[in-house]
Formats: structure tokens, sequence, C-alpha cells
């Protein structure tokens, strides 16, 4: 019932939009071009940065990353990729560095990403799909944790600091739109090291 009625809010937008374009074979409007509308009506933003379980043998930094969409078009998120980084002296040690999975692109026939939209609905195949409705907003939780022998030494690092509290850099980027939109972000938070 949701994916119907964001289809049907979706249909009438993209008419509206087209219904005022005149000419054959005149470029599109700039208002009919889904990935632009969603490049310049989208943004991401990592907040909520917080140490989700502390100990030498495991860290793991929770990362709540808002995706606020200020299009007329739902908008499913494909990937979020993350690096979290640690400040120590002149460097910058990395803590963390992964993704996390979101809508499955799907084929899109004749590459035709408007049409697409407004015959079949929102493009978000697999079951781990975040899709954030026109006007809305969505967080997307990451669960950073250390991968490698080297992040490792880093969170071990982190946890041991005489500090209660620590500087880390959350850098990534969101791939949205059935993969054809990407949005950076970056924050630095000063984070507590405690139970």
């Amino acid at each position: 019932m949701r994916r119907r009625t964001a289809l049907q809010a979706l249909a009438a937008g993209l008419a509206g939009a087209t219904a005022g374009c005149v000419g054959g074979g005149s470029p599109a409007d700039a208002t009919t071009d889904p990935t632009r509308q969603v490049r310049e009506a989208v943004s991401v933003q990592a907040q909520a940065i917080s140490f989700e379980q502390l100990s030498t043998d495991g860290v793991a930094l929770d990362v709540a990353v808002l995706v606020r969409n200020g299009s007329p078009l739902p908008v499913p998120v494909n990937r979020v990729d993350y690096t979290v980084e640690y400040p120590a002296a002149d460097e910058r040690l990395t803590f963390a560095r992964g993704h996390r999975s979101g809508c499955e692109p799907v084929a899109v026939d004749d590459g035709s990403l408007a049409d697409y939209l407004q015959n079949e609905g929102v493009p978000c195949g697999g079951s781990d799909g975040v899709v954030v409705a026109p006007g809305d907003e969505r967080h997307v939780r990451l669960t950073c944790t250390p991968q490698t022998d080297a992040h490792r030494r880093v969170a071990r690092r982190v946890v041991s600091a005489a500090d209660d509290l620590v500087a880390v850099t959350v850098d990534g980027e969101a791939t949205l739109l059935n993969g054809v939109v990407e949005k950076s972000f970056s924050q630095r938070r000063i984070v507590r090291v405690s139970d």
C-alpha cells in the first residue's frame, strides 16, 4: 500500500513537471531529470556518533546517517560507505572502514530512469531496502567495527586512551537512486569513551 501511494504521488509529480514542455526533440526541463532533482535536493549527514561496545577485545562505533529528501521523488538508498578515523599527533589512524548495503539496483530498460520511476515505481530490490519518501528523512544506522589487524590496534589505542573523550572523524558516501547519485558526508565529533 505504501509503495502504491508513493508511485501515485511520483507519477503525478512527473506528469505535472512535463506538462509545460513543448517542441519535439528539445532538451528536457531540469525538473524532469530525476538524477538532477535528487542530487540538488537530497542531503546526507552523519549524526549520533557513539561507542556501543567497549573492551580491548571488541569495539563498535554506532553512527546514524541522516538522509533528508527534499525532492518530489521517493529516493532509495543503495549503499553507504564509511571510514572512521582517530587523530593521533600529526596523523589520522583508520579505526574502521566498511559499508552498509540497502536497496539493490534494478535493471532499467533503455536507460530511462524517469520512465521506470513513472511506470514501475521505486527501483529497490532486496530485503534491506531503505527508501526515503518525498519531503521526509530517514536514519541509516552503521555499526562500524575494526576489520583488520591495523584497525584493531587503533581500536585498542582508543579504548585504552587516558582521556574519557576522543575525537573521531566519520567520512563517507551514500549511493542513491538506483546507483546514479552519490552524496558525500563528513563529520568530526568528540565522543565519550566510557561505560
